[in-house]
């Protein structure tokens, strides 16, 4: 008696303080859950009757605030985008048992939808990356898995959903959430997945790459978060790469929400994330623990995808009234990324630039050589690589000082890491170009960059070497703001670029050279002409 006398008034408190008070969140989710679910499971309360019709209400009302176009959630948090997901499927499942078949329609496409993505947002092991805030904790901590671990929700949901490409596996926790119904529900036999090597989640504001078997990229080309901004980071451009099925690149995470105000601050900071700082400045500055003094959107500028050939572009104004703009290139067995500063305004004096890149704490070894533009790291008999066209770029691990060189795995824990930072000062406009990969390292030459009067456009790129291989990668962009939008013909420059090796009027070129200069392969973005020595690629 005392249990149901307890659950009738936590329940009741519970829809009489419902969270109207913030955005669209999922605080509001999870109460509204509570009070269908206890409504459908306790039907001998007096109550009971009021608490389903308004957690129904709400859980139906939430799909449209909160559940964007393309699947994301409007909060842009791969561990909120759990969340949603998680109590739509528990609605789900709930709304099957009580017989409601109008909202379990409606449950079903909600649920399909954020599993979807998840399952896009994930890497093939099942691991969401850290975007944006998350505070540990899960609707289903049956296993004990980590948080970032989401091969369970994404199993319960082919199961309920009929979509076998959604699960990586079958799960304990779907034995446990389903029980009985195991047996019953009749799932088509598991395929291959079958997910794109390229995605635009615009809404949610994020590009997604699969380059390779084993290779997931994420690239935060979108908002703020939502609204005030409550679960968001300082984090417009940056990236999260897998290669080889290991993290390479990622999010450092949460660490706390408000035992630790500089603590919070730091780790939704823009140096902790791997993207740029201008004169020392972070791109958006942090308020209270949930709230900002400025903040930037990204906007996306371009995707290809084409055989042996990903590329993305965006730009954001967090610097102005410098632009940066980053390309993020993945050819063949390399990523690159190409950071651009250009002025809105002309050249301007000279400009500190920091690209900063957080490697996953198992990459306990990282080493450089004398130039320190050439890194080798190391993870158990794992060997990744990182080349950068500046020289002097520096190493922190469990740095107190410049508070780099953490990780944060899970909420409330700090661990120690690997953060590289690569500076240069210079006039704008300038380029740093990153590649990085795994196995037999790359060693990269900058390409002058070339300025042609009156033209418009500033270029850069890299010569990578390995044995008598090299590779080619010139890059091109307006040298000032751009208006280019996802689906235009992709712009590029009218005079062309030559080089001791490669001529092209190309936005993007990469040529793969071998032994005596043959050519190996060969990638034009945009452009009409593409010339190697005295033999024309063009087309």
């Amino acid at each position: 008696v005392d249990l149901l006398v307890a659950l009738d008034a936590q329940l009741e408190h519970v829809r009489r303080n419902l969270s109207y008070y913030f955005s669209p969140n999922t605080h509001l989710l999870g109460e509204a859950l509570a009070l269908y679910v206890a409504g459908v499971a306790v039907l001998e309360l007096k109550r009971s009757h009021r608490w389903l019709r308004t957690g129904r209400t709400i859980l139906l009302d939430e799909i449209d605030r909160q559940i964007l176009t393309d699947g994301g959630h409007v909060e842009r948090s791969a561990h909120y985008h759990r969340y949603a997901l998680d109590y739509y499927l528990l609605a789900l499942t709930v709304a099957r048992i009580a017989g409601d078949e109008a909202a379990e329609s409606a449950f079903d496409r909600a649920a399909t939808r954020l599993a979807a993505c998840a399952r896009s947002l994930a890497d093939e092991r099942g691991r969401m990356p850290a975007l944006g805030d998350d505070d540990g904790g899960s609707l289903f901590p049956i296993a004990g898995r980590d948080p970032a671990d989401v091969t369970d929700s994404l199993d319960i949901a082919s199961k309920l959903l009929r979509r076998p490409e959604l699960s990586l596996g079958a799960r304990e926790e779907s034995l446990w959430l389903l029980g009985a119904w195991m047996s019953d529900i009749d799932v088509p036999a598991a395929r291959p997945s079958a997910l794109p090597r390229a995605e635009a989640f615009d809404d949610m504001g994020y590009y997604i790459a699969r380059p390779s078997a084993g290779a997931h990229l994420v690239f935060d080309v979108g908002r703020h978060g939502f609204l005030n901004g409550g679960h968001a980071h300082a984090d417009a451009l940056s990236i999260v790469l897998t290669i080889d099925g290991r993290p390479l690149l990622i999010d450092p995470g949460t660490a706390v929400y408000t035992t630790d105000a500089a603590l919070r601050d730091r780790f939704r900071g823009t140096a902790l994330h791997n993207t740029l700082l201008v004169d020392g400045r972070p791109q958006s500055e942090p308020s209270r623990p949930f709230q900002w003094h400025s903040r930037i959107d990204a906007r996306p500028l371009a995707r290809v995808d084409e055989p042996g050939l990903v590329y993305f572009e965006a730009a954001h104004a967090g610097f102005a009234p410098l632009e940066h703009r980053r390309s993020v290139l993945c050819v063949e067995d390399l990523v690159l990324v190409a950071d651009h500063l250009v002025s809105t305004s002309g050249p301007t004096k000279r400009t500190a630039v920091e690209a900063h890149w957080h490697f996953d704490p198992a990459w306990t070894e990282a080493r450089s050589d004398e130039k320190g533009s050439n890194w080798q790291l190391d993870a158990d008999l794992a060997r990744a690589w990182m080349t950068t066209t500046v020289s002097g770029a520096r190493l922190y691990r469990a740095d107190e000082a410049s508070g780099l060189g953490w990780s944060s795995p899970r909420y409330g824990c700090v661990v120690p890491a690997t953060t590289i930072v690569a500076g240069v000062g210079a006039p704008t406009p300038l380029s740093i170009v990153t590649a990085f990969g795994m196995g037999l390292p790359w060693r990269v030459q900058a390409v002058a960059p070339r300025e042609t009067e009156g033209d418009g456009w500033h270029r850069a790129g890299v010569v990578l070497e390995r044995g008598h291989d090299r590779i080619v990668v010139l890059f091109a962009t307006e040298n000032g703001s751009t208006a280019v939008k996802p689906g235009d013909r992709i712009p590029h420059p009218a005079a062309p670029w030559p080089t001791r090796v490669v001529d092209t009027d190309a936005r993007v070129a990469v040529v793969r050279l071998g032994p005596s200069g043959t050519v190996r392969s060969q990638y034009r973005i945009g452009g009409t002409r593409l010339q190697v020595g005295a033999m024309s690629l063009a087309g």
